[in-house]
């Protein structure tokens, strides 16, 4: 009983100590997302890189992706950086962001 209760725990431990702290944010949630999919794209984004340089080079390697995120990064950036505003129109668009961010694929491209 001893030795499955010691490995419960340290299974237990192991994986507490294994799993990330979930982001508050639920637009950074959608956001790093929608890295991950660039990403599996072959293109992945700096941590300290800007989302426009990020977005160009998205651009060079896969057009169509780029096209097709452009209005997400620019709404991304705007959202994020801009002053906070605590309107019910501010809060409609950050949410429609998500959701968008959510919902993109990079284009299927003719093979």
């Amino acid at each position: 009983f001893l030795l499955a209760a010691g490995l419960a725990l340290a299974l237990t431990l192991a994986l507490l100590l294994r799993s990330r702290p979930r982001e508050p944010d639920p637009l950074l949630r959608a956001w790093r997302r929608f890295l991950r999919r660039c990403a599996r794209l072959g293109v992945t984004k700096a941590e300290t890189e800007p989302a426009g340089v990020f977005l160009a080079r998205l651009a060079e390697r896969q057009p169509a992706a780029a096209r097709s995120a452009a209005p997400l990064v620019a709404a991304f950036v705007s959202l994020r950086y801009a002053p906070p505003s605590g309107t019910a129109d501010a809060r409609h668009e950050r949410e429609a962001l998500v959701r968008a961010l959510r919902r993109w694929r990079p284009p299927r491209t003719a093979s």
